[in-house]
């Protein structure tokens, strides 16, 4: 799944300047994708609407591993 979030983000962006952090919890997968600042607001998207599609996109490949998994963005600085 993290090769997942890399190869969409990588698209948006056009950048490799970016992280990917995995969280393991009591059977939650967090996935925090940290991003430039000036990245932020292409990864969300008008609406939310980006950040939404990457999070259904996420859950379909979670629900075929069969494991709960979730996505955060957040700001490097």
């Amino acid at each position: 799944m993290e090769d997942l979030l890399s190869y969409i983000i990588k698209n948006i962006t056009g950048t490799e300047k970016f992280e990917v952090v995995k969280n393991e919890n009591e059977g939650l997968t967090l996935f925090t994708v940290k991003v430039p600042s000036e990245y932020v607001g292409l990864v969300i998207g008008r609406e939310g609407k980006c950040i939404k599609a990457i999070r259904n996109l996420l859950k379909v490949r979670a629900t075929l591993e069969n494991v709960r998994a979730d996505l955060n963005i957040e700001s490097l600085e």
